[in-house]
């Protein structure tokens, strides 16, 4: 048989199919020198086999790894959300198994910690028995927590923080800018952290990076304006300016 299009070929192959009526009567008919059928062979052999069909949806699952912060946080890649484990396995890779409804959080095949999934995107899940005792204070970290510290610094440093809250969309997003401005405030001190903010505020240069930079030339500057002149040696074989201005 020649076949020149699809078409034909389309009306062959259905040709070809067995109807409805013929597949009842192969299922039915018994074998070859044999008293029994497929059908009789399905119900005496495959249908007790079957399971009851469940009475709960089936809900699909998908696994991602992780390594812990030193927040005691993992951070759900799809959602960006963060959960907290126990600080225990704080720089550990842990694997992730969430549904749209549960997040279990595996270390070594071990289930280390479970919550309800949150799709806040860069907001935090924690449970304060997760934190190290003597990091449970991230637990009063909030705005006001840290303006307040901005404010113990000086008017400037505040500034500072109100500017780098009202740049980002998600006031958790700014914890660790603000947690890093006091870290530096505290190495620099307050002074040329008041200084730097005030650069920092009035260029628009509202980042860590920026501050940090500001403050490790700003230092170098007020070392090399507080750094002494070279004392003058006198010396019978050293002549000196004097010496050569008498020639002229």
């Amino acid at each position: 048989m020649r076949l020149f299009a699809i078409k034909d070929f389309t009306v062959w192959r259905n040709s070809m199919k067995p109807s409805k009526s013929s597949l009842t009567i192969i299922t039915i008919s018994f074998f070859q020198k044999q008293t029994v059928s497929r059908f009789d062979q399905f119900n005496a052999i495959e249908t007790d086999q079957f399971n009851a069909i469940p009475s709960v949806a089936f809900v699909s699952r998908k696994y991602q790894t992780a390594r812990i912060h030193p927040n005691c946080h993992a951070i759900l890649t799809e959602d960006k959300h963060h959960y907290s484990v126990p600080y225990t396995y704080v720089s550990k890779e842990v694997e992730i198994s969430y549904d749209i409804d549960t997040i279990e959080i595996y270390y070594k095949m071990t289930r280390i910690a479970v919550h309800n999934r949150a799709r806040r995107r860069h907001g935090y899940t924690t449970l304060t028995e997760h934190l190290h005792p003597k990091h449970q204070y991230y637990q009063s970290w909030s705005k006001d927590f840290f303006l307040n510290k901005g404010h113990q610094i000086g008017d400037q440093t505040s500034l500072l923080m109100i500017q780098i809250f009202n740049q980002v969309q998600h006031p958790e997003q700014a914890y660790k800018l603000c947690q890093g401005v006091l870290q530096l405030a505290k190495k620099y001190g307050y002074h040329q952290m008041e200084n730097a903010s005030h650069i920092c505020i009035q260029y628009d240069l509202i980042s860590y990076k920026r501050l940090q930079n500001i403050l490790v030339n700003y230092l170098k500057i007020d070392q090399m304006e507080t750094t002494p002149d070279p004392p003058v040696i006198h010396h019978e074989n050293i002549r000196g300016v004097e010496y050569y201005n008498s020639l002229n």
